[in-house]
């Protein structure tokens, strides 16, 4: 039986279900059919709806069927999460969290357990037997409901839903996330969803591999209410219809948090939330140590950022070299710091404040968190960490020689196919990278890597090019040969031909030697047109190396990527 577990576990449904609900108080009974699952997201096909599940809740019918299984393929396995919002609190319980507990977090936790449990003892009513994978979860929320008035922002709810469902995510890694938005009231709808999708995006991130997550939206018909709804003692029959169905992989998440990081602007500091209102000295005294952990946690992404929108545009803009230098430089920084936004921002979301006019209270939650910056933090976490696990391996193939910082063609090739997302600027970047390596096929053949080697420093490719352009005058049929030769066809070398080469690539450094210039670049700026163009191999800042094992290694130098090409690439837009 052991040996069947893997295959077991290849033929399970991973599905993560979240619903926000309202208050489920004076639900009735309804005859509900959910729609079924799609194997894909087909918006011209019609799914059908699964048996009629007599439930008070869309969710608990949705849960049911999925429980059941009949028209899925694989064996589910199912989280499903009831989002309420804490607004469902009632006067006497707050009064008496207050009256029994002194600190902050505790007297909110008090009151979540008051809201979970008769949201809990309501869905327990409907099911036959407690379900380990049903969690109530209560929710950050504003409104009025006399005698209560709870204040704050909406983007904290978001904010919660986000973090939420990354929890969820990392524990189920689903194939299918379903929303089910029946029963959300007023804001709850478009931010789950919104917060849900962002999650998946993150959490597609984290993985090492490439994966496709579907993401279904599902809404019940309206039930009906009146006198003639009311004479019928059958439940309603109502539909759980499908409004929403879309595919996210690796690839779209990843141009979607280079997006991010492009667009967020960083000032003189880093934050992910906003202060709502000045409280007196006394009363901050007693939130300020988490707050400050939370501004210290955020400031400390901010020059991590700074690097990642370097990074981001370089990969944007199809520069593989550039892509790699700061990919060396975001794993080193990530070896110096560990993950925080997320357990900080959920403490930060526990300190409420309760005050009592009258007969009313007040339940202030002084914060409102910044979504855009939230979701930059949450990339600035991960991004380098992937960077690292990419790097770690790959140290045998980056070099530093000297002021140059090299890599192997290899390396450049998996930075490509990794971090350049849009397929025109990966195509030019494999275009310019194979024709270097079919060029220096040619000069290794035709004994140049001597000529090369003999200088004991990195050459500017632009030596290189220039002398094979003038010793075969031009003749692409010769660097076609070239290229056959490092597929693995015979090479038939002519002498004279090899003469001419090594000729004119002596003629050419020795050129390109006379042309040196202080720093920051040794053999001239780089022009934007020209470096964009050739995807950042332009002729005079991309350099060569051939070292003793005749391996190719290609960079630039130090000097010049911080003094100018960094800076050309940050002014982007």
């Amino acid at each position: 039986m052991a040996s069947q577990a893997p295959r077991d576990l290849e033929n399970r449904l991973k599905i993560l279900l979240i619903a926000p609900w309202g208050n489920p108080t004076g639900w009735r009974e309804v005859s509900y059919k959910p729609q079924r699952i799609p194997d894909k997201c087909r918006p011209t096909e019609q799914e059908g709806y699964s048996e009629a599940v007599i439930k008070k809740s869309s969710t608990l019918a949705i849960v049911e069927s999925i429980e059941k299984g009949k028209h899925l393929q694989k064996t589910p396995q199912l989280i499903a999460k009831i989002i309420v919002a804490e607004t469902l609190a009632k006067k006497e319980e707050i009064d008496r969290c207050r009256e029994n507990l002194d600190r902050v977090e505790k007297i909110k936790e008090c009151i979540d357990q008051h809201v979970e449990k008769e949201i809990r003892e309501q869905v327990e009513e409907q099911i036959r037997e407690p379900k380990n994978h049903l969690e109530i979860k209560v929710a950050p929320a504003i409104g009025i409901f006399p005698p209560i008035a709870f204040k704050g922002h909406a983007y904290n709810y978001w904010a919660y839903i986000l973090i939420e469902t990354l929890k969820n995510l990392n524990k189920i890694d689903p194939d299918v996330v379903i929303v089910d938005i029946t029963h959300g009231i007023n804001y709850m709808p478009v931010t789950t969803l919104d917060a849900v999708r962002k999650a998946v995006e993150i959490h597609l991130l984290r993985r090492k591999t490439e994966r496709k997550t579907k993401i279904i939206a599902m809404n019940s018909d309206p039930i009906r209410i009146g006198r003639e709804a009311e004479k019928n003692q059958k439940p309603q029959e109502l539909h759980i219809h499908i409004i929403k169905c879309e595919e996210l992989d690796t690839t779209e998440a990843m141009d979607r948090a280079y997006r991010e990081i492009d667009s967020i602007e960083i000032g003189n500091r880093f934050t992910i939330y906003n202060r709502l209102r000045e409280e007196t000295e006394e009363t901050q005294a007693e939130d300020e140590a988490t707050l400050n952990t939370l501004d210290e946690c955020a400031n400390e992404l901010k020059e991590r950022i700074k690097d990642l929108k370097v990074f981001v545009r370089a990969a944007r803009l199809g520069l593989p070299i550039a892509i790699a230098i700061q990919a060396e430089k975001l794993s080193e920084e990530q070896n110096r710091t560990n993950p925080c936004i997320e357990d900080k921002l959920a403490e930060a979301l526990k300190i409420i404040r309760i005050k009592s006019e009258g007969e009313h209270i007040i339940v202030r939650r002084n914060i409102a968190v910044k979504p855009e910056s939230l979701i930059v933090a949450l990339i600035a976490e991960i991004l380098p960490r992937d960077i690292l696990d990419t790097i770690s391996n790959k140290k045998h193939e980056i070099k530093k020689h000297g002021d140059t910082i090299l890599f192997t063609p290899r390396h450049l090739r998996e930075v490509i196919e990794r971090y350049i997302v849009d397929n025109a600027a990966r195509e030019i970047a494999s275009h310019e990278l194979s024709d270097i390596k079919d060029r220096l096929e040619c000069v290794k053949h035709n004994d140049g890597y001597e000529v090369m080697k003999s200088k004991g420093t990195p050459i500017p490719w632009g030596a290189i090019y220039d002398a094979m352009e003038k010793a075969v005058d031009r003749d692409q049929s010769f660097i076609d040969m070239c290229r056959r030769s490092r597929s693995g066809d015979r090479y038939r070398l002519d002498q004279e031909l090899a003469s001419k080469l090594r000729e004119e690539l002596e003629k050419s450094i020795k050129g390109y030697e006379a042309l040196r210039v202080r720093r920051p670049c040794t053999y001239g700026d780089p022009q934007p047109r020209n470096f964009y163009a050739h995807a950042g191999f332009e002729k005079n800042v991309a350099m060569v190396y051939i070292d003793r094992e005749d391996r190719v290694w290609i960079g630039y130098e130090k000097g010049c990527w911080e003094g100018k090409i960094r800076g050309m690439i940050a002014g982007s837009s």
